[in-house]
């Protein structure tokens, strides 16, 4: 079953087609593509991106964990540094594409939410002798998986929202949710 994004009301009130994206209801369009477009080309467009996954790794182990259990470099990342590449499984099947963020106390992790249990797992899995602390953001609510860390009690939902092209640099950063309600 899809995933709802936290975000789904806000776009149905405005007037969006909903169509199934990445295992989540998103907006396919509000209007016609070219007004669309223009108005994004001249000034800026938020884009929903609660279909991600996002895990956060901490501890002395993170970066050399993450290095061994992903094709990317990781090993290298500084602080402001990413990049992109695979969880595989021990046979070498792709089981996520994952991009991973370098900050100064964690690396973050991104991936699509519709394979985000199988990652969380598969990321819990191989955790053994490391130092790591691993975190999962939960879209909409969802119940946590990881029973070491959260039994599966509910979180709050996360929203996650971009913002794209010309003019983007100019606006403060906000919680998506203030922007939306300020719309």
């Amino acid at each position: 079953m899809p995933l709802e994004t936290p975000l789904l009301a806000q776009h149905k009130s405005a007037g969006a087609e909903i169509g199934e994206y990445f295992g989540t209801f998103l907006p396919t369009r509000f209007a016609d593509f070219s007004p669309e477009y223009a108005a994004a080309r001249r000034a800026v467009g938020l884009v929903d991106s609660n279909y991600r996954a996002v895990f956060s790794f901490s501890g002395p182990d993170a970066q050399r964990y993450l290095n061994a259990v992903l094709t990317s470099n990781v090993r290298d990342l500084k602080p402001g540094m990413g990049a992109v590449g695979l969880l595989l499984t021990p046979q070498g099947h792709i089981l996520a594409e994952v991009e991973t963020l370098a900050q100064a106390d964690r690396i973050l992790a991104v991936s699509h939410g519709m394979v985000r249990e199988r990652t969380l797992s598969t990321f819990n899995k191989f955790i053994i002798m490391d130092d790591v602390a691993l975190e999962s953001s939960h879209v909409g609510g969802s119940p946590c998986r990881d029973a070491d860390r959260c039994s599966g009690t509910s979180h709050p939902a996360v929203e996650r929202a971009g913002i794209a092209r010309p003019r983007s640099r100019r606006l403060p950063c906000r919680n998506a949710s203030d922007q939306l309600a300020s719309a």
